[in-house]
């Protein structure tokens, strides 16, 4: 028997298979590129320039650049030193032979200017350092992408310099920091500025 529930139920289903519902889309998860950030933020510029992968292996080129450059430095392969510079590179080494604690600079014509030009920096020290013994160790760098070409970091720092017989300084040690810039030029980062600065030097003489 057809009772007055059972009817109304019959009706509803029927206008609902006449229109049936449609279902909501679904919603999409916020991401890095799908977050609406407010104008200035700095995770905005961050994002769009690089993303992680590109921040990190940019990271460790910018490494590998600066582990060349102090070798270079240290085998007195001037060829290598040459290729990780930027053609118009500023070098400023003012005061990086100066005792911080008493002020003596124990080399004043080595450290008295700032260098510029890549072939200028190449000869300039390739003189300077002509029979002196080097070696450099860099570490705990600091780096800062810029763009995606363009980057700065600060490095800790410590040298030691042993000079040949008859130089009025037998071992000159230092420890600092570099302070670099860097830009990316036909793929391939380079040093644009490089300036270094005391904690401390500790020298010996003959």
């Amino acid at each position: 028997m057809l009772t007055y529930r059972s009817a109304s139920f019959a009706v509803s289903f029927l206008a609902l298979a006449a229109f049936p519902v449609t279902a909501a889309p679904r919603e999409q998860p916020v991401t890095e590129s799908t977050q609406t950030r407010p104008a200035g933020d700095p995770t905005v510029e961050r994002s769009t320039v690089m993303d992680d992968v590109s921040r990190l292996q940019a990271c460790e080129e910018i490494k590998l650049l600066k582990a060349r450059y102090t070798r270079g430095i240290d085998t007195k392969d001037w060829g290598l030193v040459s290729d990780v510079l930027a053609d118009d590179v500023v070098a400023d080494f003012e005061g990086s032979a100066t005792d911080p604690g008493t002020g003596v600079n124990f080399a004043p014509d080595a450290t008295g200017e700032v260098i510029k030009g890549r072939e200028n920096f190449v000869a300039i020290e390739k003189k300077s350092l002509d029979g002196i013994v080097t070696a450099h160790q860099v570490y705990a760098p600091e780096i800062e992408l810029l763009s995606e070409t363009t980057a700065r970091a600060v490095w800790g720092m410590h040298d030691e310099l042993r000079f040949p017989d008859g130089a009025p300084i037998r071992l000159f040690a230092g420890f600092g920091h570099y302070h670099e810039t860097y830009e990316r030029v036909d793929g391939k980062w380079k040093i644009k500025t490089l300036r270094l600065t005391r904690l401390r030097v500790d020298v010996t003489k003959p």
